[in-house]
């Protein structure tokens, strides 16, 4: 079982998917939009529990408040429109995820961005000032700026093994 940190909730697709996969896993999810929650629930059927918390608000004044070395994986994949919020992007930020995450642990953000990819580079640069590791999981197409979409980022300061984030 993880512990896992979600900044953002969206369909809470994640959270469920992890809890199904790894089952005892204990999920907390930074979610801003109070109403997107109650659809989540009315609409979705998302239950929450001890094992699936949420806590409405902004992520990044909710993250100090969660005790250091105390998550698995957190997972980055809140978005304002097409991006992720620029606050949730800041040096200062990624700090914070640093100290909430086990030495083990990884964090992975999910952003979108279009040639000339200016985005990822600043985030990658961001992930590197504060990461031992890091890595990109995109299409071929994306890397080489032919065209845009999802990017997946990891940080950790462990090694990233590709084993390690298949069992996480």
């Amino acid at each position: 079982p993880l512990d896992a940190l979600y900044i953002g909730g969206g369909g809470f697709t994640l959270p469920r998917y992890v809890a199904a996969v790894r089952p005892g896993s204990r999920a907390t999810v930074l979610e801003i939009d109070g109403p997107l929650v109650t659809l989540a629930q009315e609409e979705l059927g998302v239950t929450l529990s001890d094992d699936l918390r949420v806590e409405i608000g902004d992520a990044r004044l909710a993250l100090p408040g969660h005790a250091s070395a105390s998550m698995d994986l957190v997972i980055g994949d809140a978005f304002g429109g097409l991006s992720v919020p620029w606050h949730l992007t800041t040096r200062e930020f990624v700090e914070e995820i640093d100290r909430v995450m086990a030495p083990e642990g990884a964090y992975v953000l999910n952003l979108v961005d279009y040639p000339p990819l200016e985005f990822v580079r600043a985030e990658l640069a961001t992930l590197e000032s504060v990461f031992a590791h890091v890595a990109v999981i995109a299409p071929v197409r994306h890397l080489r700026g032919d065209r845009g979409g999802n990017f997946v980022l990891v940080g950790s300061q462990s090694p990233i093994e590709w084993g390690r984030l298949q069992e996480l």
